[in-house]
């Protein structure tokens, strides 16, 4: 056995077994594997391709040689700069405009560096009987691996489940879905190009430079793909098992104009009365309000059913093109009309496919698209305008995060409270969704905080839903450096963030300490690193902030990572002797105003992406749209 086996070994694992036959035993050690998460990076077969040598060189050669041709050149204020609609360029300065110096440093560097690497196989971080596990259900026909809702984990579940629930949850609706054939679903790809093409050139002089240009560049990739891919994530946490929808539209035709309407729509979204940002925001604003009468004061949550598929498209469209035409003095950079097309191209557009079946959603918030978020919350936002009105006696505060509200109420009179309170949840249920209000309680989860009453204050703390199996990355996972660090450093941050008392984040740390160690890691390694992040949280106030500018002085080499490979010291220290600064020799920022390597570390493939299949290919069993056929026929039998 390796030594981590016995060493750094996780001591708990679990995974959610959703299958209906679960008279035999799981099989071919699943829970051994699942059991580390789907995060769990797999240590790549050999430590470095040629390739991937050459490809990194190759990047930091063409960072290099920027840097020099523009070394003379100030840096200007771009204000039309949009991180969010970047299109990468791949142009490169011509080699007789780069100073020979650097060159000649370049290539001693390349020629060192490619000697650090050594070819040879990476001992692999599964199990003998892990690896059989990992084979069986990348081959299988019948089981297939999904991630659950609120990050529950892995579920296997059968595949002719999973589909089924598809069908049965979502697609069956056809109010909501109507399924394309193929050859029409290409169709209608040809006919979404052309009306983004039609609305490029209406819009075109409305537009930045920068604009323009990302949306072209959709139109003009040759990838770019029309259809989205649908796929399930797995409600654990409800009784009976439900599902939520996932439409990934990433790189699809349309992907590109959804991120120009969202960062629109943003600052519209943000001025709402019940906006809030985070979890850490909701909670600064609870802590601080004082109850004048705690014991006529209550909290209570809602949440939307199915909040995207029940907003009305041409309803919402209308009422947002209202809203924004009589908000344009506070909102003057949003051109509200290319808004409105732009929003109904998207709107009215969401093709998806689910194995070898097309799909075309036929009303409500399409679902995946960048600005549907946004969408929604600013179309219910204009409802809440009113309602916060008319109920401002008896809501001390009331803030929604897109499909959760939570709530603070206050008794007014007593002789007409409920009839209040259900007159409230009826305004509430008056534009076209259906709310899930809960009681009026002293205590009330919501989002990843629990929020309680204690005599006049509001107290909060972390809130984990039961469920919840914590498998964090073990240790052996073959992750870049810092990924530990970032763990502690972040979750510490999070509870002294999210906690309004001491008891609760002492006890929260110590649930913490202990699930990392039954995760594998030792109190000698963990323990440090926890000592440096309360030093981190205790002088944040002090601390300054960095700025973009403070990375104008770096460089970074990407390169992917693996365990058996050199060390980052090892690179900073050899780019250090030969391009920053080598002896009797220029500081390289006299060529590059470079002063210091960032390695940039990629991450090798893990479970999720071997595993977990959101698209359904042949080898999955039967075809989606024989499952299809037997629902119609079911049905049609029925009726």
């Amino acid at each position: 056995m390796p030594a981590w086996y016995y060493f750094v070994r996780p001591s708990h694992t679990s995974f959610h077994d959703l299958r209906h036959n679960k008279t035999s035993a799981t099989p071919y050690h699943i829970k051994s594997l699942l059991g580390l998460g789907l995060k769990f990076c797999q240590t790549p077969r050999y430590t470095f391709e040629n390739s991937t040598i050459n490809t990194t060189l190759d990047r930091h050669q063409r960072d290099l040689w920027l840097k020099n041709y523009f070394l003379d050149e100030e840096t200007l204020d771009n204000n039309d700069y949009n991180p969010r609609l970047y299109v990468k360029s791949s142009w490169t300065p011509p080699e007789w405009k780069i100073h020979n110096e650097l060159k000649r440093r370049f290539k001693e560097f390349a020629a060192s560096y490619r000697s650090l690497f050594v070819r040879k196989h990476g001992k692999s971080n599964l199990l003998p009987s892990q690896r059989i596990a990992l084979r069986y259900l990348k081959q299988s026909k019948e089981l297939i691996i999904v991630p659950c809702d609120k990050n529950l984990g892995p579920a296997l579940i059968e595949i002719t489940t999973y589909v089924q629930l598809a069908i049965k949850d979502h697609l069956h609706c056809r109010e909501t879905y109507r399924q394309l054939t193929e050859t029409e679903a290409n169709a209608h790809g040809g006919r979404i190009r052309d009306q983004l093409e039609s609305w490029l050139k209406k819009w075109k002089p409305h537009l930045l430079p920068n604009e323009r240009r990302f949306i072209k560049n959709a139109l003009k990739n040759p990838e770019t793909d029309p259809i989205s891919t649908f796929y399930l994530l797995m409600k654990v946490h409800k009784q009976p098992l439900a599902t939520r929808p996932i439409v990934s539209c990433s790189g699809t035709l349309l992907h590109a104009l959804g991120i120009w309407v969202d960062s629109k729509l943003q600052n519209v979204a943000r001025n709402q009365h019940s906006y809030f940002k985070s979890s850490t925001i909701l909670k600064d604003i609870v802590v601080d309000i004082r109850l004048s009468h705690p014991h006529k004061t209550t909290l209570f949550t809602a949440d939307a059913q199915s909040m995207y598929t029940n907003i009305d498209t041409s309803k919402a469209l209308t009422a947002i093109a209202l809203y924004l035409h009589r908000q344009e003095r506070p909102f003057q950079s949003v051109p509200s009309n290319a808004i409105i097309e732009a929003l109904r191209l998207i709107m009215n557009n969401n093709i998806f496919r689910f194995g070898d079946t097309f799909w075309h959603q036929r009303t409500g918030t399409a679902m995946g698209t960048p600005p549907a978020p946004t969408y929604a919350n600013i179309y219910f936002a204009i409802h809440e305008e009113d309602l916060l009105q008319e109920f401002k006696d008896n809501l001390i505060l009331y803030k929604r995060f897109i499909d959760d509200i939570f709530g603070i109420w206050i008794v007014t009179d007593y002789t007409t409270d409920q009839q209040t309170w259900l007159h409230f949840q009826q305004r509430l249920n008056d534009y076209g969704l259906r709310w899930d209000v809960s009681d009026r309680l002293q205590s009330v989860n919501f989002m990843d905080i629990t929020v309680r009453i204690n005599n006049d204050r509001l107290h909060t703390t972390l809130y984990h839903k039961a469920l919840n199996p914590y498998l964090y990355i073990p240790p052996h996972s073959a992750h870049p450096p810092g990924v530990l660090t970032g763990l502690v450093y972040g979750t510490v941050h999070r509870i002294y963030t999210l906690c309004s008392e001491v008891s609760d984040q002492q006890q929260l740390l110590n649930d913490f300490y202990r699930r990392l160690l039954v995760r594998g890691y030792k109190p000698s390694i963990i323990l440090p690193l926890f000592h440096k992040a309360f030093e981190r949280f205790n002088g944040i106030a002090t601390k300054t902030t960095k700025t973009n500018t403070d990375l104008n002085d770096s460089i970074f080499l990407h390169l992917p990572y693996h365990p058996d490979n050199p060390k980052s010291h090892e690179i900073q220290k050899l780019w250090k002797d030969i391009m920053l600064h080598p002896k009797y020799k220029k500081h390289l920022n006299v060529f590059t105003k470079t002063n210091r390597l960032i390695v940039a570390y990629s991450r090798p493939q893990n479970l999720g992406n071997s595993l977990s299949a959101r698209i359904l290919k042949t080898h999955n069993g039967p075809p989606v749209s024989s499952y299809i056929m037997i629902t119609d026929q079911e049905g049609a039998a029925e009726r």
